[in-house]
């Protein structure tokens, strides 16, 4: 099998062919190419490259996603980012950005009253054509942050109930200014959970008596911008040999945010700190420093830290301190870096230095073999809770237009997680299972007999993907742990 990268989120230019053409197709027609269509016009270049499945997977789901090639109508799509990739693009991104100002203006008009935008205004109220409209329609639809409810009938525009992160897009100039505003967003919404004052816990005088708080072996500290790309997946691979805190794993539903990384910081052995540009910039990870660094006052190390996207004049720059102690560097890989971490917090060495790059663990190729896995797997977990909230949505007052707007969100959930279960190497006769028309019973409440059916289909499909996914991890574990045993007695 052949293994693609994206080098620091740019798409390689020996690939690049098939964002290009996806992004032609979409200009010519105002419509997604489909998947079986592109696999036919693009066979010579994309067979030797391992097949369009594994081209969109490599290219990322950030940039382009496919739909499955078992479904007739199955298409493939760019995100938006993908189209700063496109040549020829600039126009459809700025008609897009004037959309957005376009859509910002009328929350703010409504003042924040519900009001509904269809993609054909653009036509009217800046002068688009109807295919440019189309089109912008089809880019909108990928920036979910912005509206609440999308509605798209068959063979028309598809229109928009604008959500309270429109009002912040009055003057996006460019992509990277629409990115930034959500990620400011959510930035926002974790300082929130992190601020919550102390008159909320003073409010009782009296408290009742706590159960003994769980401890941890380590704390990840972190900013917004690497979790995907370093903090789950080295909590996953530290979590099979430690106890550790991590927000995804420590958090259960109704939990006070503040209140458990508070309980974390205070009763962990060590705080793993991912250092980066963007950590630096962050009032709220540089707290959890601060707080690390105090359990330091009069005993052993505490901070871990790791760089990423950062060397020792930019640490040095940010915090002499912390420039001064040796870290662990992801440049090296995930696995190498969880491979020194647990050096010392399994304490089989006297410090982190004492492993360097070269003279990895015994269990490092055991571990990055697992880091992929495990992104394989949390997408597809990710799925399965998207696909129950579809199936728990209440459509039983809804008119015909939201079920057709459902419909066509499972639809691209199928399409999603056939794209991700062949990313996990999942058997073919798994995805065939998920993908065939299985035996289902009607599921309810549901506004008529098709849609009860659908919710039925879309019940049984979660259910055979959480088998596939218990299949998969405990598969996978087997095999690491057999390659454990073959290290210690070779043939």
């Amino acid at each position: 099998m052949v293994i693609f990268r994206c080098v620091n989120g740019i798409v390689d230019p020996k690939y690049r062919f098939l964002i290009q053409a996806v992004y032609e197709h979409f200009r010519a027609n105002a419509a997604w190419p489909l998947v079986r269509q592109l696999e036919i016009d693009l066979e010579d270049l994309l067979d030797p490259l391992g097949g369009l499945q594994q081209v969109c997977s490599a290219i990322g789901s950030d940039k382009i996603v496919c739909g499955s090639s078992y479904d007739a109508n199955g298409v493939c799509r760019l995100r938006l980012a993908g189209f700063l990739e496109c040549r020829g693009a600039d126009d459809d991104v700025e008609r897009f950005l004037g959309a957005v100002r376009c859509f910002a203006q009328k929350y703010r008009d409504a003042k924040g009253a519900t009001v509904t935008m269809s993609a054909g205004e653009f036509v009217e109220a800046v002068g688009y054509t109807e295919d440019q409209a189309r089109r912008v329609g089809l880019m909108l639809l990928d920036a979910s942050d912005l509206w609440t409810t999308a509605t798209q009938p068959p063979n028309a525009l598809p229109s928009f109930t604008p959500g309270p992160l429109a009002r912040s897009m009055k003057a996006v100039a460019s992509l990277d200014e629409f990115f930034a505003v959500i990620r400011q967003a959510n930035d926002l919404a974790r300082a929130a959970a992190l601020g919550r004052t102390e008159a909320r816990s003073a409010r009782s005088p009296q408290t009742p008596k706590r159960p003994k708080p769980r401890e941890y072996d380590v704390f990840i500290a972190y900013a917004y911008e690497d979790k995907r790309a370093v903090a789950h997946p080295l909590a996953e691979v530290l979590g099979e040999s430690v106890e550790v805190w991590y927000d995804d794993f420590a958090l259960k539903v109704g939990d006070s945010l503040r209140r458990s990384i508070d309980s974390g910081l205070a009763n962990c052995r060590f705080g793993v700190v991912i250092l980066s540009p963007a950590f630096f910039k962050k009032e709220w990870p540089q707290r959890e420093l601060d707080g690390l660094a105090a359990r330091e006052i009069g005993r052993k190390k505490v901070i871990l830290p790791v760089w990423h996207g950062i060397d020792f004049e930019g640490v040095r720059a940010a915090s002499p301190i912390l420039a001064d102690r040796v870290a662990a560097k992801t440049s090296e890989g995930i696995s190498a870096v969880a491979a020194k971490l647990l050096d010392v917090i399994t304490e089989r060495e006297d410090d982190i230095v004492n492993h360097p790059a070269g003279a990895p663990s015994r269990d490092v190729d055991i571990a990055g073999n697992r880091v992929g896995f495990l992104n394989a797997i949390t997408t597809l977990i990710d799925l399965k809770e998207a696909g129950t909230e579809l199936l728990n949505e209440d459509l039983t007052r809804a008119d015909q237009a939201t079920f057709v707007n459902w419909l066509a969100r499972m639809r691209l959930w199928e399409d999603g997680v056939v794209t991700a279960l062949q990313a996990a190497g999942a058997p073919p006769a798994a995805i065939s299972d998920f993908t065939t028309l299985i035996t289902f019973q009607p599921v309810g409440p549901a506004i008529s007999e098709e849609h009860a059916r659908q919710k039925g289909m879309l019940a049984a499909r979660l259910q055979r993907l959480r088998v596939i996914i218990n299949d998969l991890d405990r598969d996978q574990r087997a095999e690491s742990q057999l390659e454990k045993l073959r290290r210690i007695w070779p043939k």
